[in-house]
């Protein structure tokens, strides 16, 4: 089962277009369940989710803690994805703040 596991600390009304820009996983190389958890330490961080032609999150607050994600209870998102499919986690700072993402994808094959 593959893992992407990564953070982003933003700078002040940064926005992100796709948080996986550029990974192996970014497009699904096979059908699988993806499993996304996203914890920021502070609450201006909005998240729009995107799989395939599927929106799963539009203006979504991660859950704010200083940690990574713990799994399964902070995996809040998750979609059955076609192979081929592009998975995009876009995010944005709302405010002039510098918080940091600490998020995690994982991809197990259906």
């Amino acid at each position: 089962m593959p893992i992407i596991q990564k953070s982003k600390t933003f700078a002040a009304s940064e926005n992100v277009s796709n948080l996986l820009s550029g990974e192996f996983f970014e497009f699904l190389p096979y059908n699988g369940l993806v499993e996304i958890g996203l914890c920021v330490s502070a609450a201006q961080v909005l998240v729009d989710i995107i799989t395939g032609s599927d929106v799963i999150a539009k203006d979504a607050r991660p859950l704010v803690k200083s940690t990574a994600p713990v799994y399964p209870d902070d995996f809040t998102f998750f979609d059955i994805v076609a192979a081929g499919e592009r998975i995009v986690i876009a995010a944005r700072e709302t405010a002039a703040a510098t918080p940091t993402m600490l998020y995690t994808v994982r991809i197990s094959p259906v």
